[in-house]
């Protein structure tokens, strides 16, 4: 079977349907004072509208201290300073 239509996350970067959520999540580890330690972590959802991917960054970490997102999906010279630099590459 060969699939019709292939899209793939580079077209959907390109689309402008990938939006970038920063959570904030709690973290310890046994050298640290309990409820100490954060990590913050760069999510890169496929979605419609910002208010789409926050409500999808709210199911995945329900447990998150914080998110923080903007109401513009991400461009890809924001996605390769931040995640992939191998697009550099393409670009």
């Amino acid at each position: 079977m060969i699939a019709d239509i292939i899209h793939d996350f580079e077209a959907h970067l390109s689309n402008g349907n990938v939006y970038l959520i920063e959570v904030e999540m709690g973290w310890e580890d046994e050298n640290s004072e309990p409820g100490h330690g954060t990590i913050n972590y760069d999510v890169f959802l496929i979605a419609n509208s910002a208010a789409q991917a926050h409500y999808i960054a709210n199911t995945m970490y329900p447990d998150a201290l914080s998110y923080a997102y903007s109401e513009d999906p991400i461009d890809e010279f924001t996605y390769v300073s931040r995640r992939n630099r191998s697009l550099l590459q393409k670009i």
